[in-house]
């Protein structure tokens, strides 16, 4: 994520280190952890906006998973002020589900919130969080290019982190991509993001998808990626009513 932001222009790019909180196999104490770091995280922010060198308001927040816990932790942690944007990508869903609006990432937590759905209902959110939700290939597993056969000449380690976790990781890649391809994930409202789906609406490009979505924009978005990298499609494989 810093890497393609550098290369796309001059951004100041803070990064959060919590490696050590967030450890596997300890899930339960990385999602205890969360709201801690989000504390932590709204401290430093609201030390940066009083000494004047980041506007509160300016600040575009981005985290993935657990990460994506974090920053809407870090958001109420803020309130009344808000940042001026959270991305969040594929934000976990375990122990979180029945947290409620308090335990988990929400639209409350930004003056905009965007969020990508890539393994709803496993380890990702399936519900929309934010004020903008994408599901790319639907939302929720298999994402293309995440079959066993894809992976099975993997080591165990690499089985693991690209097949068990492979459409989660998507969410992350897909966003990263579209900042240095800011045009090329259109999403619709239309739900019909493959032929075999049934839905009375034609797909439409409503909406950009990442790095260029319209801060204006409210609702529940689909579109389908390719299954390597570039992921992005454009505007073809629609042509379906």
């Amino acid at each position: 994520m810093r890497d393609v932001y550098l290369k796309r222009g001059e951004y100041n790019v803070i990064l959060v280190e919590w490696a050590k909180l967030a450890g596997l196999p300890w899930y339960v104490t990385a999602v205890r952890n969360t709201k801690i770091v989000g504390t932590q995280v709204a401290k430093l922010v609201r030390w940066l906006h009083v000494m004047g060198a980041v506007p509160v308001a300016s600040l575009h927040v981005i985290g993935f998973s657990l990460g994506a816990e974090v920053a809407g932790f870090m958001g109420k942690a803020l309130s009344p002020q808000k940042v001026g944007r959270i991305t969040g990508l594929d934000a976990a869903y375990p122990l979180y589900m029945n947290a409620g609006s308090e335990g988990h990432l929400t639209a409350a937590d930004a003056m905009f919130v965007d969020v990508i759905h890539t393994d709803g209902g496993n380890f990702g959110f399936a519900q929309p969080l934010g004020h903008v939700d994408f599901y790319p290939n639907g939302g929720r597993p298999i994402q293309p290019g995440c079959n066993l056969r894809s992976v099975i000449r993997r080591t165990i380690s690499r089985l693991i982190n690209e097949y068990v976790v492979c459409g989660h990781n998507r969410a992350w890649m897909l966003y990263a991509e579209s900042v240095t391809n800011p045009f090329g994930f259109p999403a619709s409202s239309c739900p019909k993001w493959h032929p075999t789906v049934r839905a009375n609406c034609m797909w439409t490009p409503d909406v950009l998808m990442g790095f260029a979505v319209n801060s204006r924009v409210r609702g529940k978005f689909y579109l389908r990626t390719n299954a390597d990298a570039p992921f992005a499609r454009n505007t073809t494989g629609y042509g379906f009513k």
